[in-house]
C-alpha cells in the first residue's frame, strides 16, 4: 500500500528499534552481556518485544551482521566474545537448523564434538575469530536477539500558515508579529492547553485507591490451574525435543518440577485421568557432567522424584535419557530415549491476580500480559475474560 503526501507536505521515512537494541539494516539486534543457557536465551528473546534468538534468512542480513560486528570495535557488544543465535543442531535430520525450522546457509560450522558425546549442540558467534561456531546448549553464555525495525512515515508541512495555526508553541513565540485575529486563536489554544493541564495535575492528585482484597492466579484457555502453575496436557505424541520446541512455541516449557508438594498436585491431577499415558517433562541426562538436570537452565535436579523401584533396578542413565512421568508408578518418575515419542506436559507460571473494590461506576481494566485480560464493569459486577 502507498503512503502519499498532500501538495503542501513532504515524507520522511524513518526505521526505528526499540530501547537498547542497535539498528543493523532493516533489523534491530540487542546484545546481552548477562551468561545463559542457549534455552533460556530462547525464552528471554521470545519475552522481549516480540524478538527472537538472531536468525539469518538470507545472505545480506548475515554480511550487514558480520559488517557491523568487526567495525563495531566494543562499542556494543563490549568484551564479551561469543554470543548466541538462534540455530542448533538437529540430530534427527542430522543438519543445522533455525528455531523458525528454516536450515541454516551460507555459514561455515565447526562441529562442537567429533565423536558426538553430547547432542545438544548449539549456534555462536565468535567475535574475537570473526567465526561461527557450534557449542554445548548447557554452557552458559551471552546471547544475541532480534526483531524487525518499525518503519514509520512523518509528514513535514510545508505551509507555514498551517503550521502556524496547528502548534501553540510556535504560535506564543511568534505573538507580537500575529495579526489580530491570530492573536484571538493564539489565546483560545493556551486556554485549551492550561485547563488540559490542570485537570492532569488534579487526577494525578487525588488517584482512586483501590483495596487488594485477595489473590488468584488464571491460567490460558485449556490449562489445568495446580497451585500456582499451570499446565498443559498434550494429547499428541512427540520425541523429547520437539515437545520442548511445541511447549515453546505456546511460550511455555516442559514442566520442571522443583518440590515435593508440586509433584504431589501433579501425581494426584494425572491418576484421575482415564487415559493413562506417559508423558515428557523437562529434565534429560546430560552425558558431559554424569548428571540429570532441566535443560531449560541446565541446573541439577534438587527435588528427585524417580519411583523406588526406577532407583533399584535401572543401570547408569547414559546420554540420549529424558524424564517421564509414569502411569506404571502412579505417575513417579522414570526414564526414556529422547528418540520415543511419547505425550508431554507443558508447564506455564500463572497470572497473579489482584481482586479489587472499586467505587461503584468505575471500569478497571488489568492487561498485564498478551494472553489475559481481566475487565471491571459499572454496577458492582465483575466480568472476567481471557484473551489467547
Amino acid at each position: 500500500m502507498g503512503v502519499f503526501a498532500n501538495h503542501n507536505e513532504s515524507l520522511n521515512y524513518r526505521y526505528a528499534c526499540p530501547d537498547k537494541f542497535t539498528a543493523i539494516g532493516r533489523k534491530c539486534y540487542r546484545f546481552y552481556g548477562g551468561t545463559s543457557t542457549w534455552f533460556q536465551a530462547f525464552y528471554a528473546c521470545k519475552n522481549l518485544n516480540d524478538s527472537t534468538l538472531t536468525i539469518f534468512s538470507n545472505r545480506q542480513e548475515l554480511l550487514q551482521f558480520e559488517s557491523f560486528l568487526v567495525k563495531d570495535k566494543l562499542k556494543t557488544v563490549g568484551q564479551n566474545r561469543t554470543f548466541w543465535v538462534g540455530a542448533f543442531k538437529d540430530w534427527q535430520q542430522k543438519k543445522w537448523i533455525y528455531t523458525d525450522g528454516t536450515p541454516v546457509k551460507y555459514l561455515s560450522l565447526r562441529e562442537f564434538s567429533k565423536n558426538g558425546h553430547d547432542n545438544w549442540t548449539c549456534l555462536l558467534v565468535d567475535t574475537q575469530r570473526n567465526r561461527w561456531r557450534s557449542e554445548n546448549c548447557m554452557n552458559s553464555i551471552p546471547f544475541v536477539c532480534e526483531t524487525e525495525a518499525k518503519m514509520s512515515v512523518e509528514f513535514k508541512t510545508t505551509d507555514k500558515k498551517i503550521d502556524r495555526r496547528s502548534n501553540v508553541h510556535r504560535c506564543v513565540e511568534r505573538y507580537n508579529s500575529l495579526t489580530d485575529k491570530q492573536k484571538k486563536k493564539c489565546q483560545k489554544l493556551k486556554k485549551k492547553m492550561a485547563q488540559t493541564n490542570s485537570e492532569s495535575k488534579t487526577q494525578a492528585a487525588y488517584p482512586s485507591k483501590p483495596t487488594t482484597k485477595g489473590i488468584s492466579y488464571l491460567c490460558p484457555q485449556n490449562w489445568m490451574l495446580l497451585g500456582n502453575q499451570c499446565y498443559l496436557f498434550s494429547t499428541k505424541n512427540a520425541t523429547w525435543s520437539d515437545a520442548h520446541f511445541n511447549c515453546a512455541s505456546i511460550n511455555a516449557h516442559l514442566a520442571i518440577i522443583k518440590t515435593k508438594a508440586q509433584d504431589k498436585k501433579l501425581r494426584i491431577y494425572l491418576n484421575q485421568f482415564t487415559e493413562r499415558k506417559e508423558r515428557w517433562i523437562g529434565g534429560r541426562y546430560n552425558g558431559k557432567t554424569n548428571e540429570w538436570v532441566w535443560a531449560l537452565n541446565a541446573r541439577p535436579l534438587q527435588f528427585k522424584g524417580f519411583a523406588e523401584e526406577v532407583l533399584q533396578n535401572s543401570t547408569i542413565a547414559t546420554e540420549w535419557q529424558a524424564l517421564i512421568v509414569d502411569p506404571q508408578y502412579s505417575y513417579q518418575w522414570n526414564f526414556r530415549n529422547e528418540m520415543e515419542e511419547h505425550c508431554y506436559i507443558c508447564q506455564v507460571k500463572g497470572r497473579m491476580v489482584k481482586k479489587l473494590r472499586q467505587p461503584r461506576g468505575t471500569t478497571i481494566e488489568i492487561t498485564s500480559h498478551p494472553r489475559y485480560k481481566i475487565r471491571s464493569t459499572v454496577g458492582g459486577r465483575s466480568k472476567r475474560n481471557k484473551r489467547h
